[in-house]
C-alpha cells in the first residue's frame, strides 16, 4: 500500500532533494519513491512557485558588507542581511517570499 504524503511532507522532501545535489533517480531510490512521481512533484513545485509569485525586476542597492561574503540589502527602510553560508535552496525560498511581499 502506498503512503500518502501531506503537502508539507512533499515540500520537505523536495527541499531535501534540491539540497542533496543528487539526480532524480538517486534521490528517488534512496527515499523509496517512484522516479516518475518525484519528477512530477518537482515539476509541479517549480511551476507552483513560478505561477503563484509574480516576480518583478527591482534595482537593489547594497551597503557596506559585514563579512567579506555576506550580502546586505536595503529596500523601503528594511534591511536584510544574507549570510554567506546560506544554502542555495534557502536563498531561493527567501527571495521567492520577498518577491511576493515587497516587490
Amino acid at each position: 500500500m502506498k503512503a500518502i504524503l501531506t503537502k508539507s511532507e512533499k515540500e520537505i522532501l523536495l527541499e531535501q532533494f534540491e539540497k542533496s545535489g543528487k539526480t532524480h533517480a538517486q534521490f528517488a531510490e534512496e527515499n523509496v519513491l517512484n522516479i516518475k512521481t518525484l519528477s512530477k512533484w518537482i515539476y509541479e513545485w517549480h511551476h507552483q512557485i513560478k505561477t503563484t509569485n509574480e516576480v518583478k525586476v527591482v534595482e537593489i542597492k547594497t551597503t557596506a558588507i559585514s563579512s567579506v561574503n555576506d550580502i546586505r540589502i536595503k529596500k523601503s527602510g528594511m534591511e536584510i542581511l544574507i549570510p554567506a553560508d546560506l544554502e542555495q535552496y534557502q536563498l531561493k525560498n527567501i527571495l521567492t517570499v520577498l518577491a511576493s511581499i515587497y516587490f
